[in-house]
């Protein structure tokens, strides 16, 4: 939503009216497309690799992670409604950046002595996928 409050504050500034961007609610569907299935299928994988090792942890644990892990990037999606390309890269930088060490803190919290190491992949792996996350986002929504 911000990109497209981003083009339609930059069509405020534009004389020519021929030049103005609409709006589209395409972004906004596709935002929704790629947030909701890894908001979702990420804990989940998360949650069925924990069924795999002795450490027990409840699934909404893992979806309450990813969800609250998401905040610092809807601060920065609000930020980002400000036309200038690099305050737009700088806040989404930052703000993927706080979500991914807040999913990597976050994830697998109760750790067993002797599943310390699939632990360790699991935060390796979770804040990997949320930094793809974010930089899908920073690409699909500012830099296309």
């Amino acid at each position: 939503m911000s990109s497209n409050l981003a083009a339609f504050f930059k069509s405020l500034a534009t004389p020519d009216p021929s030049s103005a961007t609409l709006v589209s609610l395409d972004n906004l569907a596709l935002a929704a497309a790629i947030l909701y299935p890894y908001v979702l299928l990420a804990p989940l994988s998360l949650f069925v690799l924990r069924l795999c090792t002795p450490v027990r942890v409840a699934l909404a644990d893992s979806l309450c992670v990813y969800g609250y892990a998401l905040a610092p990037v809807v601060v920065a999606v609000a930020v980002c409604a400000v036309p200038v390309r690099l305050v737009q890269l700088s806040a989404m930088a930052v703000g993927c950046g706080l979500s991914v060490v807040a999913v990597m803190v976050n994830v697998w919290r109760t750790q067993e002595a002797d599943s310390k190491g699939v632990a360790y992949l699991a935060k390796i792996v979770s804040g990997a996928l949320h930094g793809v996350l974010g930089a899908a986002l920073t690409f699909l929504f500012f830099l296309r």
